[in-house]
């Protein structure tokens, strides 16, 4: 059973075999324009090995799941952050 952990800033997949981890990994990755690092390009993982990514890229990891047939069960854990009167004081002129 795959499971995605919805979270406020970082969400994890829980539950995909090796095979679908290392696509979806390929998948949440992007090579950066190394002038002036030296070396060969190397790609930049959005997700890690325990499969956390950035709820942002939450419908990207949808989309995977869907294009592999597999439907998560998704859990909620976000939680609305408290608010704080006073914090801001702005006047506009």
């Amino acid at each position: 059973m795959v499971q995605i952990k919805l979270g406020n800033s970082y969400s994890q997949v829980v539950g995909l075999n090796t095979d679908q981890m290392r696509k979806l990994k390929r998948l949440l990755s992007y090579t950066p324009d190394n002038f002036f690092a030296g070396g060969f390009p190397r790609p930049k993982y959005l997700i890690d090995a325990k499969g956390h990514f950035p709820t942002g890229l939450l419908n990207r990891v949808k989309g995977f799941l869907a294009r592999e047939e597999i439907i998560p069960v998704i859990i909620d854990l976000r939680i609305v952050p408290k608010s704080t009167p006073g914090l801001f004081k702005m006047r506009l002129i």
